[in-house]
Parts: structure tokens; sequence; C-alpha cells
């Protein structure tokens, strides 16, 4: 029994201590306070700045960006298990169809957030100038894409719809 509970702490130590190796962390000397941090995985955002994602009507309402453009969205068919095409449509006020953005969509089930996350995912654009994003529906129940719009590479528009299979 005593081998036992040894050989688990041990292990159990010797993750702690691959874990911390592996992130770049160093084990604080006995009786030092921990760093509070070692290093940092991206520019540091705070709470201001974290985008906000305007959640969307239902397919082929049109959804204002700005003054002077607003987007439909839709699928090419009923959401299901599989790929189904996520294709958005930008139009000017006066309702003409145009491309000025560069957009990305990341899809996932906000009830198991993480799970089956896409990762962010370029937009291609047709001939037509429809904004196309293949989507990897892996199982049933709920999700959500989130969409980032860009213009100049500089983000400014944030929206995520919802749809259920």
């Amino acid at each position: 029994m005593r081998s036992k509970q040894l050989s688990s702490f041990s292990a159990g130590r010797l993750l702690s201590v691959l874990m911390l190796i592996l992130s770049g962390l160093t084990w604080p000397a006995p009786g030092s306070p921990a760093p509070v941090e070692a290093r940092t995985l991206g520019p540091a955002v705070s709470a201001e700045e974290t985008p906000v994602f305007r959640p969307l009507p239902g397919p082929k309402k049109k959804n204002r960006i700005d003054d002077t453009t607003y987007f439909t969205y839709e699928f090419n068919e009923k959401p299901k298990m599989g790929m189904v095409i996520l294709k958005l449509q930008v139009f000017t006020k006066k309702g003409d169809k145009i491309a000025p953005f560069a957009i990305q969509g990341r899809s996932d089930m906000p009830s198991m957030r993480g799970a089956h996350d896409s990762g962010d995912m370029d937009f291609k654009l047709s001939r037509r100038n429809d904004y196309l994003l293949p989507l990897n529906i892996v199982m049933p129940g709920d999700w959500e894409v989130r969409l980032t719009f860009t213009r100049d590479q500089k983000p400014i528009f944030y929206a995520s719809l919802t749809f259920h299979v």
C-alpha cells in the first residue's frame, strides 16, 4: 500500500514538473513565492477590448454592418450532420452586392464549448461575390458560428448565428 501511494505521488509530481518545463515556467525555490506569470501567450486584452458577438436573426434577414452596408446569410440546405455551406452576401444601402470585407467564421457547440471548435476559418469569395464557408457538423444539437468582418486588417463587426441540427 505504501509503495502504491509513493508511486502515485511520484507520478503526479513528475507530471507537474513536466508541465512546468513544457510551459516555460520554472519551479519556485522552497519558501519563495510562485511567479505570477512567467510568460504570456499573446497580447493582453482588456475586458473593454473583448469582442461582443451580436446575435443575428434567422437566415435571409438584413443585418446592418454600418451605415452603408448590410448582409444576409443562408445555408445551402437545412443544416444536418455532415458538411453544410454557409453563404453570406454583403450589400450596399441601395442593394448592390459588394465584397469589401475579409470574413472569418468559427463554429462550435455552445453547450460543449471547445469540444468541436473549428478554429477561425476564412470565408472564400465566389465569382458571384458570395462569401462561402463549409461547416462540418459532427453531432446533433445547438451550434453557433461566430463571424468577424475585417477591413484593412482591422475588425469592424462581430456577429454570431445559431442553429439546431
